[in-house]
């Protein structure tokens, strides 16, 4: 399997880089955070397929307003970011950068930072099947160009 990140032709690694799972090699894996190491009993197999990954557990995703909420806690606590930081082992930048909502926290700290605050910022995440998607779009009615619309108007322009 080929590496998300560098192109590199062995990537065994499932990490998680900004909010996205990525097949990653060993240094592009250092990026973020290692969800899956490869298992030394199948060489092979050491990565199950992301499908198999998104059944497995049901996905969660950051309310909207995560950050501010975060903040309107943490304030009421009265607790300075340094001590948050402090107390659930991160960096006091990288908490400054997901309160101003610049980075996205893994599912894991974002529970850290729920129970430490007390606050809800994680929702489970609504999946809709294809059909379903195209059905909800076409009854948005928000009648505006879709990218499907401006490959169907190229298609058009390159016939004539």
């Amino acid at each position: 399997m080929e590496c998300e990140v560098c192109g590199s032709p062995d990537a065994p690694f499932l990490t998680l880089i900004e909010g996205a799972k990525l097949h990653t090699c060993s240094r592009c894996a250092r990026m973020g955070q290692m969800l899956m190491r490869p298992s030394s009993s199948a060489p092979g197999e050491s990565v199950p397929a992301r499908s198999s990954l998104r059944s497995a557990a049901p996905e969660y995703e950051l309310s909207e307003g995560f950050g501010e909420t975060m903040r309107h806690a943490r304030l009421a606590m009265k607790l300075p970011l340094s001590v948050l930081a402090e107390r659930l082992a991160e960096k006091e930048s990288f908490l400054e950068r997901v309160e101003s909502e610049k980075t996205h926290p893994s599912v894991e700290l974002a529970r850290k930072i729920e129970k430490e605050l007390n606050v809800e910022l994680l929702e489970q995440a609504e999946t809709l099947s294809g059909a379903a998607l195209i059905e909800s779009t076409k009854r948005s009615g928000s009648g505006g160009r879709t990218l499907g619309d401006i490959v169907e108007f190229q298609k058009k322009d390159k016939k004539k």
